[in-house]
């Protein structure tokens, strides 16, 4: 009856211990992709069932060069393209197990998190940024504190410096309006701050304050 129907799932942790994750209940298609473009929700296909129809009609494919991100992808654009959603609250058949310790979930490196912003892009291009721009906004701001958690500051502005497109990874415009905390935008000023002080390529940062 439906083109996507997802259901929660149990999480079973190494250390022996488990939880489970329902599923949300957005009132509408536009609220579940808010809910996705956050990542608010299970972004993995594994947490749904899916009519193969919208792969085949509109060539949804996972893109190889993506090591992290490439399911997030996956489920915005399925998402984009289905007419009809059912939200289940239960547990109904996923046990996802973050036991393996050589996961790329386990693993995840400051390159591999990086590839998450050309996914975003991605699906910013697909769904439009203006239409959910407090969600974008959200998770351009989330994004880099979770790199500046695992990595540490330093190495985080360095690997922005490094990287050509690093105007796009944070703009003081979306810092501003993300809902998010004082505390964690503080956190993302120091981290502009840090990068203005090795000499990132945030020259165009003047533009993004417009």
């Amino acid at each position: 009856e439906y083109d996507i129907v997802k259901y929660g799932a149990v999480v079973y942790m190494a250390d022996g211990t488990s939880y489970n994750i329902s599923a949300e209940n957005p009132k509408s298609k536009d609220e579940a992709m808010e809910l996705v473009i956050a990542r608010k929700t299970i972004v993995a296909p594994w947490g749904m069932l899916i009519r193969r129809e919208l792969f085949d009609r509109y060539n949804i494919r996972f893109d190889p060069i993506f090591t992290v991100g490439e399911d997030w992808l996956v489920v915005a654009q399925l998402l984009f393209h289905a007419t009809s959603l059912k939200f289940l609250p239960n547990v109904y058949a996923y046990n996802y197990n973050r036991v393996n310790e050589t996961s790329c979930t386990n693993n995840l490196t400051l390159k591999k998190r990086v590839q998450q912003y050309t996914v975003l892009k991605r699906i910013e291009s697909l769904v439009g940024g203006d239409r959910y721009s407090k969600a974008f906004g959200y998770t351009r701001a989330m994004l880099p504190l979770e790199m500046v958690a695992a990595h540490g500051k330093r190495e985080t502005a360095e690997w922005l410096h490094r990287e050509s497109e690093c105007g796009d990874f944070l703009r003081l415009k979306d810092l501003i309006v993300a809902d998010v905390s004082l505390k964690r935008k503080i956190r993302l000023l120091k981290l502009l701050g840090k990068s203005l002080e090795i000499g990132c390529c945030y020259k165009k940062l003047p533009n993004r304050i417009k």
